[in-house]
């Protein structure tokens, strides 16, 4: 697996984590690593809806290539 998508599908993960967190008070019990990538997202603001439909079908669009 490429590890650049890796990064890319974590850190889209962190980001819709913290779209809920800031909407709802739903609480996550699962931790994502490396620990770089965690404090990278809750350092950035809440990003919109649109952005994170567009970062996701931007990884789709390359998900067949990541060897699952």
């Amino acid at each position: 697996m490429n590890e650049q998508w890796l990064h890319d599908y974590t850190v889209l993960v962190l980001r819709l984590q913290k779209a809920v967190d800031a909407r709802t008070s739903y609480e996550s019990v699962e931790e994502y690593l490396p620990p770089e990538w965690c404090e990278q997202v809750q350092h950035e603001p809440v990003q919109l809806g649109d952005t994170l439909v567009r970062d996701t079908q931007a990884l789709m669009d390359t998900l067949s290539q990541q060897a699952f």
